[in-house]
């Protein structure tokens, strides 16, 4: 769950992530920085994270049509031949788990996109 907060959080401001990074380095409290959801995984960098980064990768290999569709689970299964994953166990709890990202991620998605639309209206 903390993983999905802090990539949608991400998702969200990934325009103004610049610019709030620069008012911060010159000293500036910044209220959206500050209040961002963070993982607790000892690594420090969102991008680090192997779920994160398997995300990713792999969303580049979704299909687009009259919309975007979920991940496919062979392209999953691809990439943990890919990083030589081997375990079954491990390969079918990290499956589920990108799999989860990438659901939350699309529902989030299409919410925004219905936001947008009925303020065009």
């Amino acid at each position: 769950k903390k993983l999905i907060e802090v990539l949608i959080w991400y998702s969200d401001n990934a325009e103004s992530l610049p610019f709030l990074l620069q008012l911060q380095a010159k000293g500036q409290r910044v209220a959206r920085l500050e209040n961002r959801p963070k993982l607790n995984d000892g690594l420090g960098v969102v991008s680090a994270n192997p779920y994160i980064q398997a995300y990713q990768v792999l969303s580049r290999s979704r299909q687009i049509g009259m919309a975007e569709f979920y991940i496919p689970l062979t392209e999953i299964m691809a990439y943990l031949d890919l990083i030589q994953l081997n375990d079954p166990v491990e390969r079918e709890d990290f499956a589920l788990i990108v799999m989860a990202i990438d659901s939350a991620m699309l529902a989030h998605k299409s919410e925004k996109d219905k936001q947008n639309e009925s303020r065009r209206s």
